[in-house]
């Protein structure tokens, strides 16, 4: 792939998600209203664990109430989290589409950063949902750990921020020998 090529895919991929993330915040929005002021809508949060349970502990399980209440207060905070992380993602791209090089320690950083968000957040959403839920249920707990593809995909973005400091350091040290 040439270079004018590559700044083109660049700048469409940012545009794509930036308006996905615009797109997304607006719903999450309009939706949350939605639901304080009507809250016997139909529409309702729903919050799943789609990733590898490690751990889970249940005493006097939660109501149906609390769940839907749980997932009210958390899916919004996690959705616009996420959708942060894709802004953030777009933004690599806006670098990339005015033909810097990824070979620089501005970007290498940026996708380090990117990449131990992603893993902490994976993280720290079970655990989110598992404190808002137990302080909901009266006289028991819920508590969960585990991770899920974001912590797969920011293992996989710091490694890649490794190689780029490694090719970085190759750089600098051809340019020094010639």
């Amino acid at each position: 792939m040439n270079i004018q090529k590559f700044r083109r895919v660049s700048h469409v991929i940012s545009i794509l998600l930036k308006a996905y993330v615009i797109l997304l915040v607006s719903l999450i929005l309009w939706f949350t209203f939605r639901q304080i002021v009507n809250p016997d809508s139909m529409f309702k949060f729903i919050y799943e664990f789609s990733g590898l349970s490690l751990f889970q502990a249940v005493r006097n399980g939660p109501a149906a109430a609390n769940e839907d209440l749980a997932a009210t207060i958390v899916t919004p905070i996690l959705g616009i989290i996420n959708l942060y992380i894709i802004w953030r993602g777009s933004r690599l791209f806006d670098y990339l589409k005015t033909g810097k090089t990824p070979f620089a320690l501005e970007f290498s950083n940026a996708i380090k950063r990117l990449s131990l968000l992603m893993i902490i957040i994976d993280i720290l959403s079970p655990l989110f949902y598992s404190l808002v839920l137990t302080l909901l249920i009266e006289q028991g707990y819920y508590f969960q750990i585990g991770i899920a593809s974001n912590f797969v995909v920011g293992i996989i973005l710091y490694v890649v921020s490794g190689i780029l400091n490694y090719g970085i350091e190759l750089q600098e040290l051809s340019d020094n020998t010639v």
